[in-house]
């Protein structure tokens, strides 16, 4: 029996339970989270430098996506239950926009009912913020620690087994700035605890989609085209996937 999971490029958890997760509450209110302009309005969507105004909006195309690096990098979140994007174009400031707007197009972030990964969610902008500070405390060799103490918890493997899959989910989240990946073949006879080191995967790693057989549709609806790096792939019993034309073309590209 063989599983696999592919580093292709989930939450932010205060927690060492991977049980815990966030939920957007839909009963909060919606918060407005814009910055004012300079004539005291609100600006709830967010333009890159050098880009031209709003005119011809309606001839631009749409596009949703999860994940948008282009002289910036926007990763999409839930507050409350409603989409928005987490925006950074330098490395001092994060900003929380609706959208993205292009000269050609509009980049907005998936709703809750379009994702096929588990999406970050948070109750509140301010728990946004709470998490945004903490992050500044961390570095690599702090957030790899952390991720193998965490594999170690719920894993019985040997030290070179859990330091190569913790370096491995800690890589998932920076996919997009490596033009190379390799893949993870857990094998095994039942019960070695194979389906047990993709749940932790599944739960640790860059947006994960875990299947059971899965098909190249399923791979290609979750990636897209638009961007790469949209998250991390887990595939359980996946015995048979050298049979498969189509698998082991997208896995080699």
């Amino acid at each position: 029996m063989t599983d696999t999971t592919t580093p292709t490029a989930n939450d932010n958890n205060d927690s060492n339970d991977l049980n815990g997760q966030t939920f957007g509450n839909d009963d909060i209110e919606e918060e407005v989270l814009a910055e004012e302009n300079g004539n005291g309005k609100a600006n709830k969507n967010v333009k890159p430098k050098n880009i031209k105004d709003k005119d011809n909006e309606h001839k631009r195309e749409e596009v949703f996506l999860q994940k948008y690096t282009n002289g910036l990098l926007a990763e999409a979140i839930l507050i409350a239950g409603r989409p928005y994007f987490l925006v950074s174009e330098n490395k001092e400031e994060i900003s929380i926009v609706q959208s993205i707007e292009l000269e050609d197009k509009i980049v907005k972030p998936l709703t809750q009912d379009m994702y096929l990964s588990r999406p970050y969610t948070f109750t509140s902008e301010q728990e946004v913020r709470k998490y945004i500070e903490k992050t500044k405390k961390e570095n690599l060799d702090t957030l790899f620690l952390r991720v193998k103490s965490l594999y170690r918890k719920y894993v019985d493997a040997d030290d070179f087994h859990i330091s190569i899959c913790a370096a491995d989910l800690v890589y998932t989240y920076y996919q997009d700035k490596i033009g190379l990946t390799h893949y993870l073949f857990f094998v095994g006879n039942n019960d070695s605890g194979k389906s047990n080191n993709l749940r932790v995967i599944h739960i640790l790693s860059y947006r994960n989609f875990m299947s059971t057989d899965v098909t190249a549709p399923n791979i290609y609806q979750f990636l897209g085209n638009k961007e790469e790096g949209q998250g991390t792939l887990c595939i359980d019993e996946a015995d048979n996937i050298d049979a498969s034309h189509e698998l082991m073309s997208i896995s080699k590209n």
